[in-house]
């Protein structure tokens, strides 16, 4: 059974969460995430479990993408977490390889709309569901110069 979280304790969650994204920092990220947690990329990935595979997934996020940044729109809390609708941008440093092909072009740039569905059990983050517009996210970093 989820418990409630208070509105205040879950708005000083999200700052703090978000700052650490904001400096990039995969360790900081990660310890906002319950040890058992899961995080999952809605944009053909599998979903990982634990905290110590959900640093290395954004630590290689941050390799792929070094100046990965996020715009906020906005954050609509719920009873046991939130919803997050933000935009990603961010260059390109390595081609990306998606189901056994290698896709994009180093130095691309992407812009994409997200939306994070997050769950919140004990003052941490328990499930991340993130959904990408991949479709615009591939025309983007795979376009020709």
């Amino acid at each position: 059974m989820a418990t409630t979280t208070d509105t205040t304790d879950l708005t000083a969650l999200t700052e703090r969460y978000f700052e650490a994204w904001e400096a990039r920092d995969a360790d900081a990220i990660a310890a906002y995430h319950s040890p058992d947690g899961v995080f999952h990329l809605h944009a053909g990935s599998e979903a990982v479990e634990g905290r110590d595979a959900i640093r290395e997934t954004f630590a290689g996020l941050f390799a792929q993408w070094p100046d990965f940044e996020a715009e906020i729109k906005r954050v609509l809390f719920h009873d046991r977490g939130w919803a997050l609708d933000w935009t990603m941008r961010g260059t390109l440093a390595e081609p990306l390889e998606l189901e056994g092909a290698t896709v994009g072009r180093p130095g691309a740039r992407m812009e994409v709309d997200a939306v994070d569905i997050v769950d919140v059990e004990d003052g941490l983050l328990k499930a991340k569901h993130t959904f990408v517009d991949s479709v615009t996210l591939l025309r983007q970093v795979a376009a020709t110069q």
